[in-house]
């Protein structure tokens, strides 16, 4: 068979299938042999595959620099292979574009859906798209990564290019389900950058094993599924009577396909999540509400930046906001904060201080304290601190809508819930990814199109930071500490002098306080100023010898060496284990991790449900 591409044109014909599912296996790096496996699992399509009704196609680029990118189509009795050409003979680095392809190029991913529909006439009234290789959300140099050579993907660009094949080879049609068998995919950024050009979005917050999904599972789910609707018809036949709502049950439309993927998953992994520790996620998110859950947030964002620009309700805002930070579920190494998780946390932490000023203006008659300074702050903070936590609720019911089908495992991702944001704990961590942050529709405020009919672009953009990027520039600012003492002397976030720092950036990233970008930020006047209340406060505080060096302070033996204050059960002791199994995420062991409810549901109706019931009474069991 040739392996040339032909140029697409337009196919007329009507869809013959009911689904054509391309798994995307970018296996040049070190999940090369892992995707071995999932091959293997596919095979299972063969010789019970329903042609008529699902297209089952793979691509797979391999770490072993001689060994070609191969396409592999498992619809028929048996595989139909097409190789793309590569060199004879050990070679570590192919030039770009030649011979072994590179799967980090965009345009590999366009020339496998153009040989899945053009070349092999698989049109289908549904289409799956499924990406697996390395994910780290939105960061650089890490998606679809390639070894030989090195390359990757940028989020920016597998949007464009999906939306050119939408528009190409699926008749303007979006992909009804992109799943990204990927880690830490699933981003609030991510799911609206594909909200124009997928239905749905299937992808974790959290790492996924090496092996990824199991294919072979999904392959036994929808086989199970294909043999019910062959039941059913051919009841139907010899009885000549049609039961349209049984036939309608039947149907694998979006939402029984995605749970399928979502569901063999979680039923792969659970026993390594009760045995050996592990802890996955994974989720379903119908891109059609991604854009009022992105509304949601940016009304959030709004609130809490006016809320840090008013005087005097500064500090409260900034105390919720870092207490509710610390209490929330985390994901890509502390970068990203899970949406509803933090919105829960910081609604808590709102009531609370809205109920403190509220208790405090009770004793407070309006009449009598009506120009009283502290009246009029606590006024304030009750005002802004109800409408930040009126968004924060906003925010959990639109998550809700937005995210179905989702699952966790394990204790480290207990507290997810779907959709992790972009919240890093420092300005320094912002900085470091500032440039590729504003790439994404998210950051730069941008108002989403559908794909149909467009072609030239599928965004509209506003050209300004989006409300929650100006408000991550203001709080990571706003807290970022001063230089400890004056100089004349500029000190810089990052080296000038270094390859990546723009001219335009210097004076952002200047950290001397008299000398900071805004004049919000101006501490001082003028250096000679600062340097004079450095003086005035180093009298008072720096110099008291007798405070700081205190043998009473710091070398009491009764204070810091009591066995009563380290080792007491009621209080630090690990026996404890009612208090202990509160701990967030330490240690990550199932007997401090309760299945949820909808988990539960889920493996009482597997399959192998003796297996399950054991899990389940097992877990109970360690839980008691």
């Amino acid at each position: 068979m040739s392996n040339e591409i032909i140029p697409a044109e337009d196919l007329g014909n009507e869809p013959n299938l009911d689904w054509t599912i391309m798994v995307y296996l970018a296996g040049d790096n070190n999940l090369s042999e892992e995707m071995v496996g999932s091959i293997k699992g596919m095979l299972n399509y063969l010789n019970n595959s329903y042609p008529d009704k699902i297209a089952l196609l793979a691509y797979y680029d391999s770490a072993t620099p001689s060994y070609p990118t191969i396409y592999i189509d498992f619809t028929g009795e048996k595989i139909d292979m097409i190789k793309q050409a590569a060199p004879k003979g050990p070679q570590f680095a192919f030039p770009a574009g030649k011979n072994k392809e590179s799967k980090s190029s965009t345009d590999s991913i366009d020339k496998f859906v153009q040989w899945c529909i053009k070349k092999k006439g698989y049109k289908a009234k549904n289409y799956a798209l499924i990406l697996s290789g390395h994910g780290d959300g939105f960061q650089p140099d890490t998606f679809l990564r390639d070894q030989n050579p090195f390359s990757h993907v940028t989020v920016g660009r597998l949007g464009s290019a999906l939306n050119r094949i939408c528009r190409k080879y699926l008749d303007d049609k979006k992909i009804a389900i992109l799943g990204l068998d990927s880690c830490v995919m699933s981003t609030i950024e991510f799911a609206y950058e594909m909200s124009h050009v997928s239905e749905t979005l299937i992808s974790s917050q959290g790492l996924v094993p090496s092996f990824g999904w199991d294919y072979k599972e999904i392959i036994e789910r929808i086989h199970i599924e294909l043999n019910k609707q062959k039941q059913v018809e051919e009841a139907n036949n010899e009885s000549g009577i049609t039961d349209a709502k049984i036939a309608e049950e039947l149907i694998l439309d979006r939402k029984k396909i995605a749970r399928i993927f979502v569901e063999s998953y979680v039923s792969t992994n659970y026993d390594y999540a009760f045995y050996g520790d592990r802890s996955i996620d994974i989720n379903c998110c119908d891109l059609d509400d991604i854009g009022t859950t992105v509304d949601a947030v940016n009304g959030l964002a709004v609130k809490l930046l006016a809320a840090l620009k008013k005087e005097n309700v500064d500090k409260k805002i900034e105390q919720a906001l870092l207490t509710s930070h610390w209490k929330s579920q985390t994901h890509i190494v502390d970068q990203c904060v899970d949406i509803k998780d933090f919105c829960i946390n910081l609604k808590i932490e709102c009531d609370a201080i809205g109920q403190e000023c509220g208790e405090i203006l009770e004793l407070m008659p309006a009449e009598k304290f009506r120009k009283n300074k502290t009246f009029v702050n606590l006024k304030n903070i009750e005002k802004h601190i109800k409408g930040i936590s009126l968004e924060c609720g906003r925010v959990i019911i639109e998550v809700e809508k937005t995210v179905r089908n989702f699952y966790s495992l394990g204790a480290e991702y207990q507290y997810s819930n779907g959709l992790s944001l972009f919240f890093p704990w420092s300005f320094f961590s912002y900085a470091m990814s500032r440039r590729r942050y504003l790439w994404l529709d998210f950051a730069i405020g941008t108002k989403k199109k559908s794909v149909m009919g467009m072609k030239k672009g599928t965004v509209e953009r506003t050209r300004e930071l989006s409300p929650w990027t100006k408000f991550l520039e203001y709080y990571l600012f706003k807290t970022l500490r001063d230089v400890r003492s004056g100089s004349d002397k500029d000190f810089y976030l990052f080296d000038p002098s270094g390859r990546n720092f723009e001219d335009a950036d210097i004076d952002y990233y200047k950290l001397n306080p008299f000398n900071k970008k805004s004049d919000e930020y101006h501490k001082w006047d003028s250096y000679e100023s600062y340097i004079k209340a450095e003086m005035e406060d180093s009298n008072n505080k720096w110099k008291e010898f007798n405070k700081w060096s205190s043998d009473d302070k710091w070398s009491s033996d009764d204070k810091w060496s009591s066995d009563d204050k380290w080792s007491s059960d009621d209080k630090n002791s690990l026996a404890n284990l009612e208090n202990f199994r509160k701990t967030k995420n330490f240690p990550w062991s199932p007997r401090f991790w309760q299945p949820s409810k909808e988990l539960v549901e889920l493996m009482e109706s597997s399959k192998s449900s003796k297996k399950n019931k054991k899990f389940i009474e097992n877990t109970d069991e360690e839980k008691d």
